[in-house]
């Protein structure tokens, strides 16, 4: 049970972070532009 959850906590943090990086990489350029 507690594995289970941790594993999830881990995805979830993972994937908030390859959205974030994707955010990043998507909004840094138009914030050069300007």
């Amino acid at each position: 049970m507690c594995e289970a959850v941790q594993a999830s906590q881990i995805k979830t943090q993972h994937a908030m972070v390859t959205f974030v990086k994707l955010t990043i990489t998507l909004v840094a350029p138009s914030c050069r532009e300007r």
